[in-house]
């Protein structure tokens, strides 16, 4: 295959379903003249579905996971992956005897994370792939479900940067927040595929849908038994998700919830926000459900990073994702459990990043 072909068609069919939602919610919400829109007797029930739909194919992408060999934990019910494999034969006979094993196939719901190249075809290796793989797939499409910019046909931009700024997180701002703030936690209990345990005891593969497109598609999800897989999301993935957060969402409309959710700040920081934290509830490791706001602090430089909880969409049947939460959260269960080194330096390292990107785009 050639690369450029492959990173054209990539590019080129994630923009197309971009704009194709865009229009969708600029007719329906901006504009609503376009008389044949506001017509139509499903009711705008197509644009709905197809936009589902889009929602679900961004995601599916997001988290495929690499082939190979992987390994049930009954503690933590997640699949985590023993090592890449291209080459399957070896492991078939292995596999047969083994306990709480499986074998994920490419081709089958998972493609390659990332490409191998050849280095015996010369100099320019680097774009002549051997295997060619998701990790374009799942930067283009996470530009695509971040990026705001949007222009109708016949319209004057006039300069205005959030006169038509659509996204997909217009439409499905919760939705987002939960997977954008699962993709950057590495939480792939929240975003990620799974194995849906069938009443004879055999697995099946299961792309997870951001958005179901029928109550039974969601009671279904609710009822199954599921063994979680993690698609270990590359570094660069995540990295775009953290700088959207702060950045791209800002000059959407409707609701901030991903923006305010993520936030995390350093108690008595000159350049920090630092909101009136009296009378609100700290959680002292139990109280999860009622805390307003958590703590940690870094032995190493003795900050106390905080992050408040947000409910958004105030609405009980909504359950919120705040990433910054989660993030002082896993820092503060590492530290007290006695975990150290680059565990925990990774868990602090993360909160950094993203609070990096808030400074730089404030």
């Amino acid at each position: 295959m050639n690369f450029w072909a492959y990173i054209s068609r990539a590019w080129r069919s994630f923009d197309q379903f971009d704009t194709q939602l865009k229009y969708s919610v600029y007719e329906a919400y901006i504009k609503r003249t376009n008389s044949n829109f506001i017509a139509d007797s499903t009711m705008g029930e197509h644009f709905a579905m197809g936009n589902k739909n889009i929602m679900n194919l961004f995601v599916n992408t997001i988290h495929t996971a690499d082939p190979g060999k992987y390994t049930y934990s009954s503690a933590s019910n997640l699949y985590t992956q023993d090592d890449t494999v291209y080459d399957f034969r070896e492991l078939e006979e292995e596999n047969e005897n083994g306990q709480n094993h499986t074998l994920i196939y490419p081709g089958t719901a998972a493609k390659y994370e990332s490409d191998l190249y050849d280095p015996t075809l010369g100099y320019y290796y680097f774009y002549k792939s051997a295997v060619q793989g998701v990790l374009y797939d799942k930067i283009f499409a996470m530009i695509a479900m971040n990026n705001p910019l949007f222009v109708p046909r016949g319209e004057s931009f006039s300069g205005v940067l959030k006169k038509y700024a659509v996204s997909i997180y217009t439409l499905f701002p919760n939705e987002l927040q939960t997977i954008l703030g699962g993709v950057f936690n590495e939480d792939p209990k929240v975003f990620g595929p799974y194995f849906r345990i069938n009443n004879d005891g055999s697995e099946t593969f299961v792309a997870r849908k951001a958005v179901f497109l029928t109550e039974q598609e969601k009671t279904d999800f609710e009822n199954e038994t599921k063994r979680y897989v993690d698609p270990d999301i590359q570094y660069t993935t995540r990295l775009y998700t953290g700088l959207a957060i702060p950045s791209m969402f800002q000059t959407t409309w409707l609701t901030s919830s991903l923006y305010d959710s993520a936030r995390v700040g350093i108690i008595g920081s000159g350049e920090d926000y630092q909101p009136d934290l009296t009378g609100l509830v700290k959680y002292d490791g139990t109280n999860e459900d009622t805390a307003d706001y958590i703590t940690v602090t870094d032995m190493s430089t003795h900050k106390t990073y905080f992050a408040l909880k947000y409910n958004n969409f105030n609405e009980s049947t909504v359950n919120e994702y705040n990433l910054g939460w989660e993030l002082v959260k896993d820092a503060r269960e590492k530290a007290s459990s006695g975990v150290t080194g680059w565990q925990l330096d990774g868990a602090f390292e993360k909160m950094d990043v993203l609070r990096g990107f808030y400074h730089f785009y404030k």
